[in-house]
């Protein structure tokens, strides 16, 4: 996992780059809570451009840690590989408190644009 901060202040974002073990995810969750501790809403940035499966990862990140702070999240985009829309879109009504949007790779240029805009 590759971390990028060149998001704004509330907006946190990671490019998913091969196997995220349990120490990357709680590093992940980690780095969420610490924006938490200075802001009242986050933005989530997730691009996995992994075209040979749909990982684990992606699962866990849009899963579990926001079904928990559903209520801190204001924005999340998933930049992700068409065919991976599908089970993203099955996610978003868990968080039905939270925008959510999914993009195609192609398009990672309008996702980052959407998160930042108000």
């Amino acid at each position: 996992m590759l971390a990028n901060t060149n998001f704004s202040d509330n907006t946190i974002g990671y490019i998913l780059d091969g196997v995220m073990d349990m120490k990357s995810l709680n590093n992940f969750w980690y780095e969420i809570l610490e924006k938490l501790a200075h802001h009242d809403k986050v933005n989530l940035y997730v691009e996995d451009e992994n075209l040979d499966s749909f990982t684990l990862n992606i699962i866990l990140i849009v899963t579990l840690f926001p079904l928990e702070y559903a209520d801190k999240f204001d924005k999340i985009v998933f930049v992700a590989p068409g065919r991976k829309h599908n089970a993203l879109e099955k996610l978003k009504s868990l968080l039905k408190r939270v925008t959510i949007k999914n993009f195609e790779v192609k398009d990672k240029k309008h996702a980052r644009n959407w998160l930042l805009s108000n």
